[in-house]
């Protein structure tokens, strides 16, 4: 049965024992130094990196936060975005939530094998083929080059896919999302969005090793370096 409750105490709970809870929040915030942020109130702060274009010439910044999600259980939340120079800011986690959402829509994400690795309520984690790379937001573009990760059986997630904390991924698969303009390979190359509806699409190589990419909401040209590709924004 629920407990019940009368005004902020449970039903049981003495008024010392509330007190004291009330007196030991008081003191949290009274002390020099420590500051108890709520989600409302939390300062965004920037995170290292290079973000993808927004617009020609401008890249997004990560920024992220942290909060007292309870002060008795001493629990923290965390929130990561993207912020556009013009303003516009997007959760990260919703950028590659969505183009993973779109794969699996068109069919594309039941392509990819299942590895050993499961979450729960999810499954099995997939591996898509590919080394993914974002380097657009509004609207979204990810370059996929097409990677063998060999066997997949004895395995770890990091000796398959190596350190993928410096970029954000989704749940449902086993590959990162990195980004900003520098996108390492070589040979062939695809590129996606959700938000333009356009499903892994072979890119054109141009006589240079570079490519292009042409869509009426976007423009990027890759520029061939010694590693890969060199991302610019025309439109």
């Amino acid at each position: 049965m629920k407990p019940e409750t009368t005004g902020l105490l449970r039903h049981g709970e003495s008024f010392a024992t509330a007190t004291l809870i009330a007196a030991g929040c008081a003191m949290l915030v009274a002390l020099p130094g420590c500051s108890v942020a709520s989600r409302a109130t939390a300062e965004w702060k920037p995170v290292p990196g290079v973000g993808p274009w927004t617009v020609p010439g401008q890249q997004a910044v990560a920024e992220s936060r942290n909060y007292f999600v309870s002060l008795m259980a001493d629990s923290q939340g965390h929130d990561e975005r993207w912020h556009a120079p013009d303003g516009r800011t997007i959760d990260a986690w919703k950028v590659p939530e969505r183009l993973i959402d779109f794969m699996v829509a068109n069919g594309e994400f039941a392509r990819w094998p299942e590895t050993n690795a499961s979450v729960y309520k999810v499954g099995r984690l997939r591996l898509a083929p590919y080394k993914f790379h974002l380097v657009s937001l509004f609207p979204d573009v990810l370059i996929a080059v097409p990677h063998d990760y060999g066997p997949l059986r004895n395995r770890s997630n990091y000796d398959l896919v190596g350190d993928t904390s410096s970029g954000f991924t989704d749940r449902r698969i086993l590959n990162g999302f990195p980004h900003g303009p520098e996108v390492p390979g070589s040979g062939e190359t695809y590129w996606t969005s959700a938000t333009l509806a356009v499903p892994l699409t072979k890119i054109a190589p141009q006589p240079d090793g570079g490519f292009v990419i042409r869509h009426a909401k976007v423009e990027l040209a890759g520029h061939r370096t010694a590693s890969g590709w060199h991302v610019e924004r025309i439109r």
